[in-house]
């Protein structure tokens, strides 16, 4: 019964972590010629991580103007997915915590909620390991 409690707070912080995610490069360019640089460069990104689209002005150690440079990779795909994930599993609990508080007499009686839930664990548990099926990868 505890962990009928527990679920629906563990499923949100699953799917929190992914959706408000946000992050930043920062890197230090250092020119052979000069004693003293300051360039830098700093990039932020976050869900649903397209780094493909996140773009920054590269610095030139020349007095020229940087080049704008993308960041490779969609990684789009993957986070979406294990936000999904997260949010049915949300979404599961929520529902398994109103069927065993609130019909807890009928679903004793009945043999086929407890094969119902088994198999929908089951798929619940197996889905995140075929990821691979769902995801591509553009390194």
């Amino acid at each position: 019964m505890c962990m009928v409690i527990f679920a629906p707070i563990f499923a949100i912080c699953a799917f929190a972590t992914c959706g408000g995610y946000s992050g930043h490069l920062q890197v230090k360019v250092d020119c052979a010629g000069r004693k003293q640089s300051n360039l830098s460069i700093t990039v932020d990104f976050a869900y649903p991580f397209r780094l493909h689209q996140v773009h920054f002005k590269a610095p030139s150690c020349e007095e020229s103007s940087g080049e704008v440079v993308f960041l490779n990779g969609d990684f789009s795909t993957a986070a979406q997915f294990f936000l999904t994930v997260g949010v049915l599993a949300f979404l599961y609990s929520l529902l398994a915590t109103v069927v065993y508080i609130f019909y807890q007499n009928k679903y004793l009686k009945n043999n086929r909620g407890p094969l119902v839930v088994r198999e929908f664990s089951f798929l619940s548990v197996s889905l995140p390991k075929n990821k691979e099926m769902f995801t591509t990868s553009n390194q």
